[in-house]
């Protein structure tokens, strides 16, 4: 059965009570018309609609989406409220719940579609409507989150392009951080999709909502959202307000007073006129405006809540004890809750609800069966609710939780959130034990859906409420800790997990014996400083210690002894000890086959290996199992997180770029692309395009962009938005483009660390900057804390590491270190590039064998490097072996011609990629060259080597693009060369000058 198209559902119209005309906003209106138009053309976007309160989001909101009912939308509404530890995803499950009372069945379970399971993650109402649903299965936190989130995406637009369809967010600001992750994804879905999403928040609460701020800042700054704040009315938007009250225009000073007194907010402006009116100030009984009314009589409130006060004392008795209970309801309220609560009988209750919606303070939004009221406005629950004293809100919060529990006792898991909350609001005593209960399960309820915030808020609470009531025994208090601990590692709160969480969850497992309980706490704060710190963690006192523990407390045969294998082959290879680290690497790798473990624990025994066990003994294992995993993630398993897998092809592509692989890189970059297709945003930061803009970008010389793409990295960081596991790939293609244009400086407080990794890049800078001294002390610091032998064992050294060293060697002159640092290098076969900061090992062995005074081993290397770093595509490395070269032969060979060869070669591509610092030193070699050497050369016309080269391609119809990939040098040099060519060949086109080459005998190339 399928839903025909233009099948329409409605939902009943809010309010009872006069409402005023609505005014103004004319512009803000026509915008919203505008996005209204494009949705119905199946462009859908989302429209921010900001204010201070009373400012009429809201009214504004409405008053589209009355429109939109009438052009056939079916129109939603979801709210956020001002209460601790909610319900996650609060505003989309009041959608959903609105859909679920009004939208026929068969209709709704069509929209719903294969994704019903996962949308009934946040809504178990669902499986009673829909017993068919299956069970959502268990899976690694990332991916529930993206298919939960896609869940939603395809719901909604299955929806709507049966009925398009208008969704009203409203308040915002007190989003839960799970609703703004949502409402992004969405927004990045909407723009072929019959929709338009409406939010209004507050603008004075972004200082406080920092989820919202960045939210709006990304959205607007994506394109994905529209920003409308609106301002306060003018004097004439104020005179229209007044003139709906009464007959004819009101009087000026009338006005201009209610104008001065509320400066144009259109709420107070509303709360003023009622004031006035039920005070018999404002209107004649004919419904003319009071005559020769004196000014100073109207005792006009110079505050909104002053105004809703009065309003208030007016009201019955009653009426005042239904809306004080109702307020501590919520913003919204059932009949049958405050029934319930039994303050008024059931004639004086409805009285009294006929009576507060007659004062316009509440409206009806009854929908089904069920008769519900919300507040007009959230100012007016807050001035009931600050009416309150302190003991009699923590009574009504009580009376709310028990009344709540006798009426949802069927289906209390759909309600624990809003159960905790008032449990904890109704304070110390008889309520502690029940405000623990449920804050534990809203805890629980929270996690399964992957709102982490929401969860550690309901965990604190729990905590919380128990200090005072020893409400949880010492192992339900540990295990309330590990919840928490757990929330705050996918909540990327490392911190305050390892600081403290996980050593209290600690310290309590341990008086209780309880080892399992004892090792998830060891675990827990060991993978939150890997996590944060990455490859700096191991080094890290803590770290080891938390390791150690782990170690102490694993029984065999379960995930943790894996892990801490794991933790301790990392400190072990930290501290040069390879083999051990590999044992317990590829030990790991035996247990977690034998358990069958899942893919993420095979993974991370992969990172592991891949980054701490380098050495040349390891390659072939290293590769066979990089190759092994890339085959096998030809496509993410469900049980995988997408980001551990992601990180993985990001190595293995390290791993190809090592062994001067580019293209197989390349490939693996674009199957991490599509994966971060498939995965939202806001799960989680994405690698392959840093390695786009970044890596691939520096390779090809274009040093600006890569390092403004680190410099991004970088700055994400340090707000929090990225791990540190991310600063290593940023490292990558950072620091030598920086170096490298002559920019290297910032890298210095960065780098002014005593960790391990960032000695290496610090030396390098310290040679290049002539500060001899306290470079050879970072190298003879590192060489003393070696092991014994380790020179020779080149396994107890990154690849990196050594590089780097020889690089800063060589820069200050130490034949001595640069030889001790080499030997593992020139022993084990070098790799073409280094695993990190990537550059050519073979030119950086060339310029040691030169210090050494070994020529021949210098040429033999550079040779080499050329040679890769052509095959790479490697623009910036193949300029600086030209003039390594340059220099080699210049002044230890004496093959000047040659010298000057490799130098037209290099200068013009030092300048095209503003490489300063080697452009200088190459024009510097070449005028001193060119001042000696005797002009001639061996080809016809004076044509030079390079031009040579250039024009057998010319003749054998390559285009300058393709002349410029063949040679890796820019078009612009290409065109240089081809100039000079016609100018000294007489040729004026491509063809006489193929024509020249095949007279003189310049061939083409061979076919490839």
């Amino acid at each position: 059965m399928s839903v025909e198209r233009g099948t329409q559902h409605h939902w009943p119209a809010a309010g009872a009570g006069k409402r005023t005309p609505f005014v103004g906003r004319e512009e803000e209106r026509a915008t919203l018309r505008q996005l209204l138009d494009e949705a119905a053309g199946g462009c859908g976007t989302v429209a921010m609609i900001g204010g201070e309160p009373g400012a009429g989001k809201t009214r504004l909101a409405e008053e589209v989406a009355v429109e939109a009912r009438d052009r056939g939308f079916l129109t939603v509404t979801g709210h956020c409220y001002d209460a601790e530890g909610g319900i996650p995803y609060q505003p989309f499950v009041e959608a959903l719940e609105q859909c679920a009372r009004v939208v026929p069945a068969v209709s709704l379970r069509l929209w719903l579609g294969e994704d019903g399971a996962e949308v009934a993650r946040l809504a178990p109402e669902l499986r009673r409507l829909f017993p068919d649903l299956p069970v959502a299965g268990s899976m690694p936190p990332e991916e529930g989150r993206r298919l939960l989130y896609h869940a939603w995406s395809a719901f909604i637009e299955r929806a709507a392009h049966v009925q398009p369809v208008i969704f009203i967010l409203e308040d915002v600001h007190w989003a839960d951080e799970s609703s703004l992750l949502l409402l992004q994804h969405l927004a990045r879905h909407l723009s072929e999709t019959p929709a338009l999403v409406l939010c209004t928040y507050r603008d004075a609460e972004l200082d406080v909502s920092r989820s919202l701020a960045r939210t709006l800042e990304e959205l607007v700054r994506q394109r994905l959202a529209l920003d409308l704040v609106l301002g306060r009315l003018s004097e004439q938007g104020v005179a229209e307000m007044v003139a709906a009250h009464g007959h004819g225009a009101p009087p000026p000073p009338l006005v201009a007073l209610i104008y001065k007194e509320t400066e144009g907010n259109p709420f107070f402006v509303e709360e003023v006129l009622r004031h006035l009116a039920e005070q018999d100030k404002l209107l004649a009984p004919g419904g003319g405006w009071v005559s020769n009314v004196a000014i100073s009589e109207l005792e006009v409130p110079r505050s909104v809540r002053l105004v809703i006060q009065q309003r208030l004392a007016r009201l019955g008795d009653g009426c005042q004890r239904l809306l004080a209970s109702a307020a501590v309801a919520g913003r919204e309220f059932s009949f049958e809750v405050v029934e319930a609560l039994g303050d008024l009988e059931p004639g004086p209750l409805i009285d009294a609800i006929e009576e507060a919606a007659r004062a316009g303070l509440i409206h009806d939004v009854s929908s089904g069966a069920e008769a519900r009221y919300s507040f007009a406005h959230e100012l007016v629950r807050q001035t009931l609710l600050g009416g309150l004293s302190m003991p009699r809100r923590q009574r009504l919060h009580l009376r709310v939780a028990e009344t709540m529990e006798r009426i949802y006792g069927s289906s209390l898991d759909s309600h624990v959130a809003e159960l905790a909350f008032h449990y904890r609001q109704a304070g110390a005593g008889a309520a502690a034990g029940k405000a623990v209960d449920y804050s534990i399960r809203a805890g629980g309820t929270a996690a399964a859906v992957f709102a982490w915030r929401e969860a550690i808020s309901h965990y604190e609470g729990a905590l919380e409420a128990s200090e005072n009531a020893n409400a949880l025994d010492t192992q339900q208090r540990c295990a309330v800790l590990l919840a928490l601990g757990a929330a705050l590692l996918w909540a990327g709160d490392f911190q305050r997990l390892y600081g403290a969480i996980a050593p209290q969850a600690y310290e309590l497992a341990m008086t209780l014996g309880a080892q399992v309980m004892a090792a998830q706490a060891a675990w827990l704060a060991g993978q939150g400083l890997y996590v944060q710190f990455a490859g700096l963690a191991p080094a890290r006192p803590d770290y080891g210690e938390w390791a150690e523990r782990l170690d102490r407390l694993a029984v065999d045969g379960t995930v943790h002894r894996i892990n801490a294998d794991l933790a301790l082959a990392r400190t072990a290879a930290v501290h040069f000890r390879v083999d051990e680290a590999a044992e317990r690497c590829l030990r790991a790798l035996v247990h977690a086959r034998e358990q069958e473990a899942d893919w993420d624990v095979v993974l991370s025994i992969f990172t592991t290996f891949a980054l701490w066990c380098r050495g040349p003994r390891f390659d072939a294992r290293r590769r066979q199992f990089a190759a092994d995993i890339a085959s096998s993630l030809v496509t993410v398993p469900r049980d995988v997180s997408m980001v551990s897998a992601e990180y993985a092809l990001a190595l293995i592509a390290g791993e190809e770029l090592k062994w001067g692989c580019r293209a197989e890189a390349s490939h693996i970059v674009d199957r991490m692309a599509q994966f971060e297709a498939q995965r939202p945003p806001e799960v989680g930061p994405r690698i392959a395009p840093h390695f786009r803009d970044g890596l691939f970008a520096y390779m090809d010389g274009e040093l600006e962009r890569a390092a403004r793409t680190a410099a991004e990295v970088f700055g994400r960081m340090v707000s929090g938005e990225v791990p540190l596991s991310f600063v290593a790939f940023a490292g990558n293609f950072g620091f030598r483009p920086r170096y490298y244009l002559g920019r290297p400086r910032a890298d210095f407080g960065r780098l002014d660390s005593e960790e391990r990794s960032a000695q290496p890049p610090r030396a390098v800078l310290l040679g290049a900057f002539g500060r001899n001294d306290e470079a050879r002390s970072v190298l003879l610091r590192r060489r003393q804390a070696a092991p014994a032998g380790a020179a020779g064992a080149p396994d107890a050294w990154s690849m990196f590491e050594l590089v780097m060293f020889v690089e800063a060697a060589t820069l200050i002159g130490d034949a001595e270190l640069a030889a001790w640092f080499a030997a593992p290098l020139w022993e084990s076969g070098a790799v073409t590039t280094g695993d990190v900061y990537t550059t050519m090992v073979n030119r950086h062995l060339g310029a040691a064998a030169a210090l050494l005074g070994e020529t021949g081993r210098a040429l033999e290397y550079y040779t080499r490097a050329l040679a890769e770093a052509t095959a790479m595509q490697f623009r910036p490395e193949v300029a600086l072996t030209h003039l390594a070269l340059a220099e080699l032969l210049a002044e230890h060979y004496g093959r000047t011609d040659e010298a000057l060869e490799h130098l037209r070669t290099a200068i013009p591509e030092f300048q095209a990629m503003s490489m300063s610092p080697s452009l200088d030193r190459a024009q510097s070699l070449q005028n001193r060259l060119v001042s000696t050497a005797r002009p001639r050369s061996t080809y016809p016309d004076g044509l030079t080597q390079r031009e040579v080269e250039v024009l057998r391609l010319v003749a054998a119809g390559r285009t300058n693009q393709q002349i410029a990939g063949q040679l890796v040098i820019s078009q612009n040099t290409v065109l240089r060369h081809v100039s000079h060519i016609f100018d000294k060949t007489g040729a004026s086109n491509r063809v006489e000058a193929a024509a020249y080459a095949h007279r003189h005998g310049i061939e083409p190339p061979l076919a490839d």
